[in-house]
């Protein structure tokens, strides 16, 4: 059978720009880019989806099985943060004498994956999350970090975002 599952919601698309911190502190380094941040070319794009915002479609063989509230669903989510205050800098594993500048804008996120499997219940599916990231410009909420189903052959897996907001920020962070 075809299953397709697709975890969407309001979120975040953000942009991150890593720098050393010989390149400046990150007064001057946001001092430098403030002006022109959306033109910056980014080292990491991510989208943020707080888990609270999250909605699931689940389909077999193209019908609909559920289109709701993730936290409705029956589905496995689980909170795999190996650290109480995830950091911007503990967020992208970046290491000592790193400062990151970054930036976003809101709109829809969307994790979506499709494949074939013989069985399908909705407790295969697994949400896994971390816990919010410790900065002002983030919600302060648990977000979605990966979409999984076990026994599933994967055929097609996506990610994508849908702007609906301008641009936030700019923010540093070490």
């Amino acid at each position: 059978m075809e299953v397709y599952i697709e975890v969407y919601g309001s979120g975040n698309e953000c942009y991150f720009k890593v720098f050393k911190k010989s390149q400046g502190p990150k007064e001057t380094i946001l001092k430098d880019n403030s002006d022109n941040y959306w033109q910056t070319e980014p080292d990491i794009t991510e989208g943020i989806l707080p888990v609270e915002e999250a909605r699931i479609l689940i389909e077999v063989d193209g019908e609909e099985v559920y289109d709701g509230p993730l936290s409705e669903s029956g589905v496995n989510i689980e909170n795999i943060s190996e650290e109480d205050e995830v950091t911007v800098s503990s967020f992208l594993e970046m290491g000592e004498g790193s400062i990151v500048l970054f930036w976003g804008h809101g709109g829809v996120v969307n994790f979506s994956l499709r494949g074939e499997m013989d069985d399908f219940e909705t407790e295969m599916i697994n949400i896994y999350t971390s816990n919010a990231i410790s900065h002002e410009a983030f919600s302060g909420s648990e977000f979605i970090i990966s979409l999984e189903c076990d026994e599933i052959e994967v055929e097609d897996e996506d990610a994508w975002f849908d702007p609906k907001m301008g641009y936030w920020g700019p923010h540093v962070a070490e």
